[in-house]
């Protein structure tokens, strides 16, 4: 949030939006030339992992995410990632998502 309302510098996110999905950062491509060497090291980059950070938020949170104080949406924010699972890997036991990542244990709540 702090990137696309001018708090920090953006690092490259772009905004996308339309009125069926709301406001989405669009995940970068990167390319052969990019001097990353592995698809793993393509993913975690802050550009890959915070647009679909972003990307998997609630609407509600996306939508007004400009218009809101920064304390505002922290408290938004915080409620909602209160509803989310914390399964850390345990040996011996299951979890509904594939890991404990946030955005794998929100796409397992859907």
């Amino acid at each position: 949030m702090k990137a696309l309302t001018g708090f920090v510098p953006n690092p490259g996110f772009k905004l996308k939006s339309n009125a069926r999905t709301g406001p989405r950062i669009e995940v970068p491509l990167t390319g052969t030339k990019s001097g990353i060497i592995t698809p793993k090291m393509k993913d975690r980059r802050l550009l890959v992992q915070g647009a679909k950070l972003f990307n998997i938020l609630p609407m509600d949170l996306r939508i007004d995410f400009d218009s809101l104080t920064l304390n505002t949406f922290k408290n938004r924010l915080d409620v909602f990632l209160s509803t989310i699972p914390d399964q850390p890997t345990i040996p011996g036991h299951s979890r509904v998502a594939e890991t404990n990542s946030i955005i794998d244990q929100i796409a397992c709540m859907h």
